[in-house]
C-alpha cells in the first residue's frame, strides 16, 4: 500500500508519561480550527465508564480541548494498562494493521491535519524480538 501523508504529525516518545498526549494536545489545539484532529491506533490501560470503554488519552485531548469523546479517535481499546502487543495478547486480541491504515485513511477524508500519537516505551515497537513498525 502506498501511503502518501503530508498534512499531519506523528508523536513519538520512549517512555509511558514522556508528554506525547500533551504535545499532541497542542498541535491539535492549533490546528483545530482548520481541521486538525487527533488519532491514537492503540490505547492500552482503557477504562470503563457509563458502560463505554474509554481510551485515557482520548479522554485527555478531548477534556483538554473541551470536545465531544469521539471513539473515532483510536482503532483498539484494551483494558490491560501494559504494552499494547501484550495487552492484545492479554485480552485474545489481533491487532490488524491493515485495521489501523483503513481507519486512517478514513480520518485523512474528513480532516485537514492528523496527530497521530504512538504507544509509548523503548520497547514497545519489539514484538517477541522482531521489530513491528506499522
Amino acid at each position: 500500500m502506498d501511503i502518501k501523508f503530508k498534512n499531519g504529525f506523528f508523536i513519538v516518545g520512549t517512555d509511558t508519561d514522556i508528554g506525547k498526549t500533551y504535545i499532541s494536545s497542542l498541535l491539535v489545539k492549533g490546528l483545530k480550527d482548520i481541521g486538525g484532529y487527533y488519532y491514537k491506533p492503540i490505547q492500552s490501560g482503557c477504562f470503563e465508564e457509563n458502560r463505554k470503554l474509554i481510551a485515557p488519552d482520548v479522554n485527555f485531548i478531548c477534556k483538554t480541548l473541551d470536545i465531544a469523546y469521539d471513539k473515532n479517535m483510536v482503532s483498539y481499546n484494551l483494558k490491560p494498562e501494559v504494552s499494547p502487543h501484550l495487552a492484545a495478547e492479554i485480552e485474545n486480541i489481533t491487532i490488524e494493521k491493515e485495521k489501523i491504515l483503513a481507519d486512517w485513511q478514513e480520518l485523512k477524508k474528513i480532516h485537514n491535519y492528523i496527530i497521530v500519537e504512538g504507544a509509548g516505551g523503548i520497547y514497545v515497537p519489539i514484538i517477541r524480538d522482531e521489530l513491528y513498525i506499522y
